[in-house]
């Protein structure tokens, strides 16, 4: 065993090395990945966005909202999007707002003439008589609370309380509802407003939906983490031969006594496993010292279990493969395996 670990210490520490890079990168991409799953404005997945259009203004905003409301919810939150696309207005129904927020007024103190704004937006504000206030568009509003929007999912800067005297047309994101209560309520709308018309879709992401925003939002990681798993192949190829080339003696005097390629390779197998899996503890250990610290909780706000078995699975097999092809072209060289063929 001692042996075995003197020949062995550069490919341990080079796994070790692979471990941590690959624990982290795994944890870091199934972290964006969770959160491309998250849509813009803090919504769920199971949001559903209603279209309204009519060709008059006999409804209004209002209109729609106590029909919701006859279906009993227990919460629900609407966006209502604006020709803007930096503004967003919103209704709470016993539901608090969805992003982290800074509160700087009294939370339950939101009414029309009050916004809530990103921290970058924020810089614009202007503090008087212990208030901060933004000047937009010509109006002067009191800001309440402040968020800071996420690096992934993007979103929307500035918020307003919902106009509920203004007309209904237009694109709305409702959340905390069934698309068979909106359809519902719809309905009872429609009958008020034959020339209604209303388009339901569901928001949710899919699997190749989020794939897109990972790789638009860290385009230059993604290719980061392809170029180092390529050179990291190349590199386990040239370590395994090195270490093949320490043990060669040992692999001559097993062939002497008889042992076949296949024989050695499952030896070799053996031993390479216990190494790769001894040093990819290490290296997880070691990671997860290095989340600790908080240097990645921007990017990586969780240490994923899955990303650990994800490089792990990746170390295996890579050591597989290069200790298998190692294996076969050192019988190769040596002219063993044209030996046995001829037997």
């Amino acid at each position: 065993m001692t042996s075995l670990l003197g020949k062995s210490r550069y490919l341990i520490c080079f796994y070790m090395m692979i471990a941590i890079f690959s624990t982290l990168s795994f944890s870091v991409f199934l972290s964006m990945y969770e959160r491309a799953g998250i849509l813009h404005d803090g919504i769920s997945q199971d949001s559903i966005l209603v279209r309204f259009d009519s060709s008059n203004e006999s409804l209004i905003v209002n209109d729609f909202l106590n029909v919701l409301k006859e279906s009993e919810p227990d919460n629900f939150l609407i966006y209502r999007d604006s020709f803007d696309a930096n503004i967003r207005s919103f209704y709470l129904w016993n539901h608090e707002f969805p992003l982290e927020m800074n509160w700087l007024e009294d939370e339950t103190d939101i009414e029309t003439g009050i916004v809530l704004i990103d921290k970058v937006l924020f810089a614009n504000a202007r503090y008087e008589d212990g208030r901060y206030y933004l000047w937009y568009r010509g109006y002067d509003y009191q800001v309440i609370g402040t968020f800071q929007l996420d690096v992934i999912s993007g979103g929307t800067p500035l918020f307003f309380p919902m106009d509920l005297e203004s007309p209904l047309f237009g694109i709305y994101v409702v959340d905390g509802l069934s698309i068979e209560a909106i359809s519902s309520s719809v309905q009872q709308l429609q009958e008020l407003d034959s020339n209604l018309t209303v388009q339901l879709i569901p928001l949710e992401r899919t699997f190749a939906d989020r794939m897109l925003i990972v790789v638009q939002a860290s385009f230059f990681v993604v290719i980061s983490l392809v170029l180092a798993l390529i050179f990291i192949g190349l590199g386990t190829m040239t370590h395994t031969v090195a270490w093949m080339e320490l043990r060669q003696n040992e692999i001559d005097v097993r062939y002497l006594v008889g042992a076949t390629t296949k024989r050695i390779q499952r030896w070799l197998l053996k031993e390479y496993v216990f190494i790769i899996s001894g040093s990819f503890i290490f290296g997880c250990f070691i990671s997860f010292l290095i989340w600790q610290t908080g240097l990645f909780h921007i990017i990586m706000p969780d240490f994923h279990l899955l990303g650990i078995g994800f490089a792990f699975m990746l170390c295996l097999v890579l050591g597989v493969l290069t200790e298998g092809i190692s294996t076969q072209l050192n019988g190769r060289k040596r002219g063993v395996l044209r030996k046995e063929k001829a037997r």
